[in-house]
């Protein structure tokens, strides 16, 4: 899977030139404004998913990385048009990334409907997982008097997840009980996911006194498609032991705070939450013998809240 790579000093360079120009080129006014804010963000999360057997159990394995805890570079830039028939148009850019400082994996199979006869469950590490974002967005500002701006907005995206699985324990095994306890090999496994989003939005505002509230809220439809390598299923291939795809939907919200402490910089809080859940796909293994198997992947979820501090920009 192609990894996302967008290096946080080109992006603030390109950014700072930008506004260079803007500043040289401006008569009678400048020609836009531009507006970043950067800072870092704490995120914690949950993904998960399941599989079921053409005839067996409704959910037949589920893994779960639950407790995770990513830090993360966060920058978002707004470039908005001053004047002209563009005027109140803004370009929005999104980028985040960053690693997982904490992570706990469950891997369960069951042998009955509705999670009943667990024959197989393992922990594992998810720390050193890695998250990145990267989106475009078109605003458009409507000024309602008093302070008050309504945007609506609609755009793409990317969400990257590169999920890892190490130091793996069995805590159940009902057919080879002396199994339990931490593996006999080592374990480093790895599941690859991508989230292409396509999503409109609306953002409600107020400023007062140099300072600024605002409510975004945006609804989604995904395109899902992940891969993954199980480094100890001698029977599966490697590096690409299956690969899942599935569409769904879900919705973001955002609350943003900022306090102006100076005449370019504002000091910037944001609170966000996402919520988002595949419908029914497919999943197919490929073995080492080179034939595959496909399966019903019943769901993938991705629940997250995030808190990003830092400073608010404005050229």
């Amino acid at each position: 899977m192609q990894r996302l790579i967008v290096p946080k000093f080109l992006l603030l360079i390109g950014l700072s030139l930008l506004a260079c120009s803007n500043r040289a080129a401006a008569t009678g006014g400048p020609l836009w404004e531009l507006r970043m804010n950067t800072g870092m963000e704490q995120t914690r999360g949950t993904l998960q998913w399941s599989i079921g057997g053409g005839s067996g159990p409704d959910i037949l394995s589920e893994l779960t990385y639950g407790e995770l805890q990513f830090r993360r570079f966060h920058l978002n830039a707004e470039l908005a048009w001053q004047q002209g028939g563009l005027s109140d148009y803004a370009l929005l850019l999104e980028f985040s990334s960053g690693e997982a400082s904490e992570g706990k994996v469950q891997d369960s199979d069951y042998q009955g409907d509705g999670r009943t006869g667990e024959y197989s469950r393992s922990y594992s590490s998810a720390r050193g997982s890695s998250m990145s974002d990267l989106g475009l967005g078109l605003a458009r500002q409507f000024r309602l008097g008093r302070g008050l701006v309504v945007t609506p907005m609609l755009g793409v995206a990317l969400k990257q997840q590169r999920m890892l699985m190490t130091e793996g324990v069995q805590a159940l095994d009902t057919a080879n009980p002396q199994r339990v306890g931490p593996f006999r090999h080592s374990l480093n496994s790895r599941y690859e996911a991508l989230w292409r989003q396509y999503w409109m939005g609306l953002r409600w505002g107020v400023e007062n006194a140099g300072q600024h509230l605002a409510l975004d809220v945006r609804a989604l439809w995904l395109d899902y498609s992940a891969v993954a390598d199980w480094n100890l299923r001698n029977d599966f291939a490697h590096p690409k032991s299956f690969s899942q795809g599935a569409r769904g939907s879900g919705y973001s919200v955002q609350l943003e705070y900022r306090l102006q402490i100076s005449s370019v910089a504002s000091f910037w809080l944001q609170y966000y939450r996402q919520d988002w859940q595949t419908d029914p796909g497919q999943d197919r293994v490929y073995f080492a013998t080179g034939g595959r198997s496909d399966s019903r992947l019943n769901g993938v979820s991705w629940q997250a809240t995030g808190v990003t501090t830092g400073l608010n920009l404005r050229f």
